[in-house]
């Protein structure tokens, strides 16, 4: 994964980007986890506002057109 600051990345298919979820942009459509601005759909970031200041991984899957993606919390 090579990310630029400030830019917004896209998770590839089987990829998966884990740390502590810092800030949530509605309006841009991403999060940023750990040092990652990550684009993801607006239904998942709504999903994921009562989590903030968490650890958590999110995977992108792509296999299931209703739900493209997987989040769990960690320890």
């Amino acid at each position: 994964m090579t990310v630029f600051p400030d830019s917004i990345y896209r998770l590839s298919k089987w990829e998966e980007v884990v740390g502590v979820l810092h800030k949530l942009d509605e309006n841009a459509s991403f999060v940023t986890v750990g040092l990652y601005n990550v684009f993801l759909p607006s239904e998942l970031i709504i999903s994921l506002k009562q989590h903030v200041g968490k650890r958590l991984a999110i995977l992108r899957v792509d296999d299931d057109q209703a739900r493209p993606y997987r989040w769990r919390l960690l320890d």
